[in-house]
């Protein structure tokens, strides 16, 4: 309950952003229109003086650390450290249009939204796209640093082998989850088909045998026998 999801969209439209800034930043939508109401009510404290009444001092007070407490002034810092680290210059950015982005920036504009984001729970479908030596080496990093899980899917298996702690492995309708990186999950994968040929080898043995006893004795005076063994 309450969990918070971030997903990557995959039509990348950043819908009602004008800038690379504003796109960045649209996962604080609520706290920037906090941020925007407190700058006007300063703006009236400080008009109105003497004559501002309790009313509006306590509610600019609970205003001020509920954005406070919803890291309204680490904003700023998160948002410009993800553009940076993706390859964007966050000066820039404030006022780059989307219009003149390629299709590899949107694709790293759409990562970063989605990193800045304060979500339990990271949906990265190929997180690695669009993404240099540089900027992968970067990625893998901030989610080692994160607190929140990340649920991957990638063909990139150096990244996954940096930053994946358990591989889910979907084959033939079923999953089976394994400990560690990609190549940790190769050799376990191996080791459980070994098991799984030896224990299929074993069980087919027993089975001949069980069919050779029915055959030889199933019209014999110990049909009895031979029909429970077939059961």
């Amino acid at each position: 309950s309450g969990l918070k999801v971030a997903v990557l969209d995959q039509h990348r439209d950043f819908a009602g952003a004008g800038t690379v800034w504003d796109a960045a930043c649209s996962g604080f939508a609520e706290l920037l229109r906090l941020e925007h109401s407190l700058q006007a009510q300063g703006e009236a404290i400080a008009v109105r003086g003497d004559r501002v009444s309790m009313d509006e001092l306590n509610r600019y007070d609970r205003d001020l650390e509920r954005f406070r407490r919803e890291g309204g002034y680490e904003m700023e810092a998160r948002v410009s450290a993800v553009l940076h680290g993706l390859g964007f210059d966050p000066d820039i950015a404030k006022h780059q249009s989307l219009s003149t982005l390629s299709g590899g920036e949107r694709g790293r504009l759409g990562l970063a939204c989605q990193l800045v984001t304060e979500a339990d729970l990271l949906l990265l479908d190929e997180p690695t796209n669009h993404l240099d030596l540089e900027t992968t080496a970067w990625l893998v990093d901030h989610l080692k640093s994160l607190d929140s899980a990340a649920l991957i899917i990638s063909h990139d298996r150096a990244f996954l082998d940096e930053v994946a702690e358990h591989i889910l492995h979907i084959e033939n309708g079923t999953t089976q989850s394994y400990d560690g990186g990609y190549s940790d999950f190769v050799r376990q994968r191996e080791e459980r088909r070994l098991t799984q040929g030896r224990a299929f080898s074993t069980k087919a043995k027993t089975i001949a045998k069980e069919e050779d006893y029915i055959a030889r004795h199933i019209a014999s005076q110990i049909t009895k026998q031979a029909m429970g063994r077939a059961r």
